[in-house]
């Protein structure tokens, strides 16, 4: 295939309109008509020195001026000119985009990997590619790139913004946790409620407990898959006397919340199995499980009292942090 050269393709033109010069001051309409035509042309190719940030407003320029025009060759003419001065150059993101472009159809996994990463460094033109061809779970990722170049979209590009969180929402429970959090990562500059929960997924996650328990008692700490929220874990074999935990919460900044206890076992023990800790109106509070009473905030000191019993014990408390 021929090359194609800006440079080579002016100084061309260049030598043509000083040749037809010599021929029109002797009036020679073919010269007059040709050198008019030269310098069409001339004007038409952008020289070398022509930063890719122009180039690129000239092809959206001449994008917008094709959906209102007739006059569709010359404008292609002009547009194939200037995709091909991008394609040679390695300092912008559209010169991926008419890189791939060029990659053939039946390689089609990898014209998608590369129109991929095209937009993803910031490509417009890869991003439109992208958002017809793209379904797999990386979607989320085109929309909002797409709702980053401001693409229409049913009248506002925030609708973009809208959908990826959606998106994001549907993949939480298939993806593992960090990949869930990059997700609200890439999102939360441009989505209040994105970025809403990935503040609640952090401070989660920056929840500190200390244990001060009996010897037989078994306690543990972990979060649950994509929520980030606090689960406690106690675990008790079974004893004829009453014991005792005291969970202490990292921090003493106040914490919207709420907490529940949870157990499977169906012991009458359970009845005097309960939580308690001083409320802002210095209350004593009192938390059983299955029957919670409505709280408002997370204390920093709960006392867990399990009453003597028969069988071993499992008990799980959810911490939920509100916003």
């Amino acid at each position: 295939s021929v090359k194609f050269d800006s440079e080579r393709a002016r100084k061309l033109l260049q030598e043509a309109i000083d040749e037809c010069s010599k021929y029109k001051k002797i009036g020679c309409t073919h010269a007059l008509t040709d050198l008019k035509y030269a310098q069409d042309l001339l004007a038409i190719i952008p020289n070398k020195d022509t930063s890719s940030d122009k180039l690129n407003r000239m092809y959206d320029d001449l994008q917008k001026l094709k959906a209102k025009s007739f006059d569709h060759n010359f404008i292609d003419f002009r547009l194939s000119i200037i995709e091909n001065m991008l394609k040679n150059r390695n300092d912008n993101p559209e010169s991926l985009f008419f890189q791939a472009e060029k990659i053939p159809n039946h390689e089609w996994q990898r014209k998608q990997q590369a129109m991929f990463e095209a937009m993803e460094a910031g490509s417009k033109q890869a991003t439109f590619y992208c958002l017809v061809h793209i379904r797999d779970k990386n979607y989320y990722k085109v929309l909002i790139w797409a709702g980053k170049h401001k693409i229409p979209y049913n009248g506002s590009y925030n609708n973009f913004f809208n959908e990826a969180y959606m998106k994001i929402r549907e993949l939480k429970y298939q993806s593992p946790p960090d990949e869930y959090k990059k997700m609200l990562e890439n999102l939360a500059p441009y989505h209040k409620d994105a970025k809403t929960e990935l503040s609640q997924l952090t401070d989660n996650e920056k929840l500190v407990f200390e244990f001060i328990s009996d010897d037989n008692l078994t306690t543990k700490c972990q979060f649950l898959p994509n929520d980030g929220r606090p689960m406690i874990k106690i675990s008790a074999e079974p004893s004829e006397i009453e014991r005792h935990i005291i969970i202490k919460r990292g921090g003493t900044k106040k914490l919207r919340g709420s907490i529940f206890f949870h157990t499977t076992s169906q012991e009458r023990s359970n009845l005097d199995l309960y939580g308690e800790f001083v409320n802002e109106r210095e209350q004593t509070i009192r938390i059983y499980a299955g029957n919670n009473p409505p709280i408002s905030f997370i204390p920093t000191e709960l006392k867990i009292t399990i009453a003597p019993r028969r069988t071993p014990l499992d008990l799980q408390i959810n911490v939920m942090v509100y916003r």
